[in-house]
């Protein structure tokens, strides 16, 4: 099993090493069995009592980076003591958080910044707008904190939520989340950046990322879906 599981993901040209965590847990389970078989029957308690002590205690050195046990700042000053820094198997920009822990981080101040740009619309045009995210994890943002703000649920190319399409509507006016304004202009008549996401210790990449209201479609939203699926 983990075998096959390595080799599959190792064949992917979009894998990652932590894909195969999971497989571990198999492998690591047959070793115990047999360290424990091949000791001396004398030194199978010695080898159970090592193997605990080590356990608990490994446990309890990487428990905050695995439950929110500490505060922020207070983290952050736990691995600068252990001399650990964040990093990432996407190879992006790290701030001062591990991304697991970054992407916990500024979720309503991503929604704060689509709210204000909702604000700049009329009754009228909210009535048949759209907002479109450039990730599941803004579009699961909105989904989650929008409908208090009054604000739809979100459309994106992004995973599964391409599948489920443009909703409904016709998508007279759409507020993107991008950092890439120039596409924009070849879809709408009309593109002004309304607000910025100020997201904190996010994910540098989600700080600063543009919400641009955009209007007068150049084509219906179902011609250019296609171009927004991005399985990654």
């Amino acid at each position: 099993t983990f075998a096959f599981v390595w080799a599959l993901l190792a064949a992917s040209s979009t894998s990652r090493p932590s894909y195969a965590t999971a497989a571990y847990a198999v492998a690591l389970a047959a070793g115990a069995v047999a360290v424990f078989e091949i000791a001396a029957p004398r030194l199978r308690l010695a080898t159970v009592a090592v193997g605990s002590v080590m356990l608990v205690a490994y446990g309890v050195l990487a428990l905050p980076s695995a439950l929110p046990v500490l505060s922020v700042d207070g983290f952050i000053r736990y691995q600068n003591a252990l001399g650990q820094k964040p990093g990432t198997d996407e190879k992006k920009e790290m701030g001062d958080l591990p991304q697991h822990w970054a992407d916990r981080q500024g979720w309503p101040a991503v929604v704060d910044a689509f709210e204000t740009a909702w604000k700049t619309l009329s009754p009228d045009e909210r009535k048949d707008a759209k907002i479109f995210a450039s990730d599941y994890g803004v579009a699961g943002a909105i989904d989650y904190y929008g409908p208090a703000r009054g604000l739809p649920k979100a459309i994106s190319g992004h995973n599964s939520y391409f599948l489920w399409g443009t909703g409904p509507g016709s998508g007279s006016v759409v507020l993107v989340h991008t950092n890439e304004e120039a596409p924009l202009h070849a879809l709408f008549s009309e593109v002004t950046l309304a607000s910025r996401v100020a997201c904190g210790r996010c994910m540098p990449y989600e700080n600063g990322v543009g919400i641009y209201v955009c209007k007068g479609p150049k084509m219906p939203i179902e011609a250019f879906w296609p171009r927004t699926k991005n399985f990654s």
